[in-house]
């Protein structure tokens, strides 16, 4: 949405969902309008596919530095927060949720207004050399959206990132995971530029979200 009036939703039901490459989902507000929400329902499966861990690399380095503005993208699912309208939510609601190749699932914010949230319920999750964020950017004012997974099975790989930092004034995201059977974090790629795992700090003045995990097993 670019003006006062709220954006619509997107919502996707099917058997199996794939999405690969430089192709994206979005849902943003650059204005006063409440953003949409972006949902994907897919009983069997859903896999998103990046496009290569170097591209991911490459906007991680672009978030870390300011350089990321709010139209840039790289492929997957973007729920932008740029104005004073609140951020649209993703969820995903699917059997088994993979991410690979530098996947991204995003919920930044840019502007004053509060963002979304990010929303994972599956049986198994399992991230390879991707990302799923929220958080704030350079010179922002909202606070981020929140970061959920509920399911049995999380697994974290291979440079993968769960972050919701805030680099703005306004508060980080809290990251929640309810893992009945067990969350796995192993392994960090020689070129990562963030090691593998949960990162949730404050780099601006606002302060830095919770981390909560509930499982069988760590």
């Amino acid at each position: 949405t670019r003006g006062a009036g709220a954006g619509g939703n997107l919502t996707i039901e099917t058997g199996r969902f794939l999405l690969q490459g430089t192709a994206l989902l979005s849902a943003n507000t650059f204005d006063q309008g409440a953003g949409g929400n972006l949902t994907v329902r897919a009983s069997e499966g859903a896999v998103l596919v990046g496009t290569g861990f170097n591209s991911l690399q490459q906007f991680l380095g672009g978030v870390l530095s300011g350089q990321v503005k709010p139209s840039d993208r790289i492929g997957g699912l973007f729920a932008v927060t740029a104005g004073d309208g609140q951020g649209g939510n993703v969820s995903i609601d699917t059997g088994l949720l993979r991410l690979q190749n530098g996947a991204i699932a995003f919920a930044p914010v840019f502007g004053r207004g509060s963002g979304g949230n990010l929303h994972i319920r599956a049986h198994s999750v399992d991230a390879v050399g991707s990302g799923l964020l929220v958080g704030t950017s350079f010179g922002s004012q909202g606070n981020a959206g929140n970061l959920t997974i509920t399911g049995n099975q999380v697994t974290i790989q291979d440079g993968s990132i769960l972050s919701g930092a805030t680099f703005g004034s306004g508060h980080g995201g809290h990251i929640a995971i309810d893992a009945s059977d067990f969350v796995n974090i192993s392994r960090t790629l020689p070129d990562a530029l963030i090691p593998t795992g949960i990162a949730n700090n404050s780099f601006g003045t606002g302060t830095g979200g919770n981390v909560r995990i509930s499982t069988g097993r760590l």
